[in-house]
Formats: structure tokens, sequence, C-alpha cells
């Protein structure tokens, strides 16, 4: 209970912003979870990798590591799939593995999370796999990972995931030109931040 309560202080801290307040929550449920609670460790290191991913890199990448491998031990699939995104933009973001890796890591995500059927969370490896291609500049694999990530954000309406499609879709359309698709992706971006 400790392990979880910490976390989620950890979680509702980064919320608001207090980062580093955030890890040191985050970090103690990871010390209580390690020794009592694999699946609560689980959640701690999804939670303590994206977190790291601003302030520590490296340590991002270990950190889900770790988390991966616990969650493979308790048999998490679902917390397999969170990591593994979270490793795609660590790669991609933070490091050149970018096409050796982060490309692995988003698409073992995208497959556990359509064979579980978790659809709610699919949308975020779609969307980390076509922001990857749009920097590789492969527009049309981009274009069909944002458009399937949006078939499953407006479902959920989840501002969080809306906002990458919209603004993913309108440079997309904007680097081939097309200023009025681009436009209405934009209007759509600035519509779910006004909202939310």
């Amino acid at each position: 209970m400790r392990a979880q309560a910490y976390n989620t202080l950890g979680v509702a801290l980064a919320r608001t912003g207090q980062l580093e307040e955030a890890v040191d929550q985050i970090e103690r449920s990871v010390v209580l979870a390690d020794n009592h609670d694999l699946q609560a460790s689980c959640r701690a290191y999804a939670n303590l990798g994206v977190l790291y991913s601003s302030l520590d890199p490296q340590r991002s990448i270990e950190t889900c590591l770790k988390g991966l491998a616990t969650a493979k031990k308790v048999g998490d699939l679902g917390f397999q799939s969170r990591l593994y995104a979270n490793l795609a933009v660590a790669y991609c973001s933070l490091t050149d593995r970018c096409e050796a890796e982060g490309i692995e890591a988003a698409q073992k995500a995208i497959d556990l999370d359509r064979r579980l059927g978790l659809l709610d969370h699919l949308a975020v490896p779609l969307i980390v796999l076509g922001q990857i291609y749009q920097c590789h500049g492969e527009h049309t694999q981009a274009l069909a990972c944002y458009q399937e990530a949006l078939d499953h954000a407006e479902k959920v309406g989840e501002p969080q995931l809306l906002f990458p499609c919209y603004d993913g879709l309108a440079t997309i359309y904007l680097d081939l030109g097309d200023q009025v698709r681009a436009e209405g992706y934009l209007a759509r971006s600035q519509e779910v931040c006004e909202r939310a």
C-alpha cells in the first residue's frame, strides 16, 4: 500500500511540475515495491522512466530496462507494452539507437497492445512510431501510424493522445505542401488545448 501511495503521490507531483519531488516519491515506491510487490514495482518503473527522460536520460533507459525485466518476470504484458513504448521514446529522443532499438521497442509495444486488446494504450506506441517515421522523412508510414492512433484517441477523447495526433498530422501535411489539411489539423490541436 505504501509503495502504491508513494507512486501515486509522485505522479501527482509530476503533474504539478514538481519533477524532482516526484522522482523522490517514486524512487521510494520502487525500493518498497522491489522487496514486496513486483506488480507495483512495474508501475513505479514505468512512471520513473518517463520522469527520468527529462531529468537524466541515461537513467531513463536503465530504469525502463529494469522495469521491463521485472514485468517479464511477473508476466505483466500490459506493463511490458508501456515500458517498451517508454524505451522507444528514450532511444529515439536521447540516443543514436533509434533505428536499431527504438523502432523495435515501439513495434513490440504495438504488437502487445493489439494482442492483448489494450486499445486505450495502443495510440501511445502508434504515436511514438509515427514520430520516429516522421523524423526519418517516411511520411507514408508516419501518416498511417498517426491516423490509426487518432482513430483510437478519438474514441477515448484523451487530450494527451489527441494533441500529438493532430500536431503530427498537421506537420506532415505542411511538409507535403497540403496547407488546407495542415491548417485543419492545427485548428483541431488548438481546440484540444483550449478544452484541456
